[in-house]
């Protein structure tokens, strides 16, 4: 039980300095006492929780002032009553003593933690600079599980390189799962962080990893096949990279030489699958300048020099070489793209020249060779007409011929034609006079088949004998015919005969229409 005398309030309010709520107990406020204990320890309990090293100074701030607001409240509610009378304790001050050793004791303990939080938090960012992050984040875990209370900078530090030593287990989780781009945007996103620990070592891992994926592309890259040759460029711009951002690091020193590699590898590979596989590695380094990205053009340039020089050296000889043999072999479309890449690229080269006339050769070749096919078209498009005309001929023919035997079995009587002189050859000639105002068709078949018409005119009678009959005169070689005698417009029947006519004879006929 506190004493009355002056000494209580100092004693109480000490005794709570100390964290504890012992002041109250002094005062005999036991409730009060039991109530600060308990807000005290739930504030302590949230803090060794973690919530100190989000923010340590204002965490320290809320514990400094609880047991701060306890002491106040003891000195004021512990106070000389009215009616105390002299302290008659031999020493009134000693839990006043107590209290100040207490306080004392709590800073001493608050200031230990500390210490233990940055000398572990030490050991983990030594680890840490080693690159050996698990064995950092054992370190930064003892610092967040057991001095959150020290109220150090070291609970966010460690917080921060914890978080940092995740990213860089991720990118080496990555990089063992063997995605390079996953790898890359991992190990991108630790070295973005500011300054941290293991920099020269992620650097050196992620060189490494660039450097692996380059030979690896280079390994599955075919030479002698265009659309491969991609490869090339990714590797070609890894080592740019390397180049130019890890100058310090030993892959960007065997960069150089690694370009170079790339370059007789792949012509070493081309030439031993064929004299002429080279042109599209040629070609391709010939062009790197281009080729290349952007953002590390001139690391791209540097560590190509050697191998475009020599490309441009090699590269139009062997256009012209193998664009000449390829036409020597007949492949003139072969030929025309090498030697027309030839001119385009290099227009004053010693061959230029010949490569022109190689390709004018081959547009005269072509040339010759389009008239040919063009006569030959025609030429067969020709006898395609005098077929169908023979067919359509042979048709008509034969169309006559059916017609003729048609008449045979139903027609009229067709009397001979009288023979009324010589035909001055030894041709026969046949004249047929029509005596009527239609038009007669005359059909033969013999030693030769054909048809003619007779037109008919207006002003004749029905008699041959008025000589105003209209006649027609054919030329006919010598033999036996039959002959058919029809209307073209007019209603009758035909009229059939089989007619033996002479060699060198003319024979005449006429007809008219009896009603």
């Amino acid at each position: 039980m506190a004493h009355p005398g002056p000494w209580r309030r100092w004693n109480a309010a000490l005794l709570n300095l100390s964290g504890v709520s012992a002041g109250y107990f002094y005062l005999g406020r036991v409730r009060t006492g039991l109530a600060a204990l308990a807000g005290a320890a739930v504030l302590v309990w949230i803090a060794a929780a973690g919530a100190v090293e989000r923010d340590p100074a204002a965490w320290l701030a809320v514990l400094a002032l609880w047991p701060a607001w306890t002491a106040l409240h003891a000195w004021v509610i512990g106070g000389p009553r009215a009616d105390a009378e002299p302290d008659s304790a031999a020493r009134p001050w000693t839990p006043a003593l107590v209290g100040v050793l207490a306080v004392a004791a709590l800073v001493a303990g608050v200031l230990a933690l500390g210490g233990a939080a940055r000398s572990a938090a030490a050991e983990g960012r030594a680890a840490h600079e080693d690159g050996d992050c698990w064995g950092a984040n054992r370190h930064y875990d003892r610092v967040h599980e057991f001095f959150q209370l020290s109220f150090s900078d070291a609970l966010g530090e460690a917080r921060a390189e914890r978080a940092a030593c995740d990213l860089l287990n991720d990118a080496r989780t990555a990089a063992s799962l063997g995605v390079y781009e996953d790898t890359v945007t991992a190990y991108g996103a630790y070295l973005a962080l500011d300054a941290p620990a293991a920099e020269g070592i992620a650097r050196g891992e992620l060189a490494a990893i660039h450097a692996d994926q380059a030979r690896a592309e280079l390994s599955e890259a075919d030479p002698t096949d265009l659309a491969d040759l991609g490869r090339y460029s990714k590797a070609l711009a890894i080592y740019a990279l390397l180049a130019t951002d890890f100058a310090d690091t030993p892959e960007a020193e065997a960069a150089p030489a690694a370009v170079q590699a790339m370059y007789d590898d792949a012509l070493a590979a081309a030439t031993e699958a064929g004299a002429c596989e080279p042109l599209d590695a040629l070609g391709y380094f010939a062009r790197a300048g281009w080729i290349v990205p952007e953002s590390h053009g001139d690391a791209a340039a540097e560590l190509t020099a050697a191998a475009v020089a020599d490309a441009l050296t090699r590269w139009p000889a062997m256009l012209f070489d193998c664009g000449r043999a390829a036409h020597d072999d007949g492949d003139d479309v072969e030929a025309e793209i090498l030697l027309n890449l030839l001119l385009t690229e290099f227009p004053e080269d010693a061959n230029a020249g010949e490569a022109q006339e190689i390709l004018d050769a081959i547009d005269a070749e072509r040339e010759r060779i389009a008239e040919e096919e063009a006569q030959r078209a025609a030429e067969e498009e020709a006898e395609r007409q005098r077929e169908a005309e023979e067919a359509a001929e042979q048709a008509v023919l034969d169309g006559i011929r059916d017609d003729i035997a048609d008449a045979r079995g139903y027609g009229g009587d067709l009397a001979a034609p009288e023979d009324t002189g010589s035909s001055g050859s030894g041709e026969v000639l046949l004249e047929i006079g029509n005596s009527t105002n239609v038009q007669l068709e005359v059909l033969y078949t013999g030693p030769e088949t054909g048809s003619f018409t007779v037109n008919g005119c207006s002003d004749c009678s029905s008699q041959c004998s008025d000589w105003v009959a209209v006649y027609e005169t054919v030329s006919l070689p010598a033999g036996e015919y039959e002959v058919v005698v029809r209307t073209t417009g007019y209603s009758a029947y035909p009229y059939y005969g089989a007619w033996d006519l002479n060699s060198g004879n003319k024979y005449t006929s006429c007809y008219y229409l009896t009603g």
